[in-house]
């Protein structure tokens, strides 16, 4: 849910998740400056992978996911 609100860029969305499920996000404020910048260049953001701890570890009560996300721009 998280990772879809920043592959479309919505900035206000991902922070109301944040806020809704009191969720810790590491540089959740770099990342929404990200999504902003991106949107003023009319650029994208692109999931390029994703895996949690549990994919590591085998324990899955309590997980931390990791995510790498391409913000980019097409050139012209």
């Amino acid at each position: 849910e998280f990772i879809k609100k920043i592959v479309e860029l919505d900035t206000q969305g991902f922070l109301k998740l944040i806020r809704r499920y009191d969720a810790t996000v590491c540089g959740y404020g770099a990342i929404a400056i990200a999504m902003e910048f991106a949107k003023l260049l009319n650029g994208s953001a692109k999931l390029l992978r994703y895996y949690n701890s549990a994919d590591v570890t085998g324990e899955e009560d309590m997980v931390v996911g990791y995510a790498s996300i391409e913000f980019s721009k097409e050139l012209t």
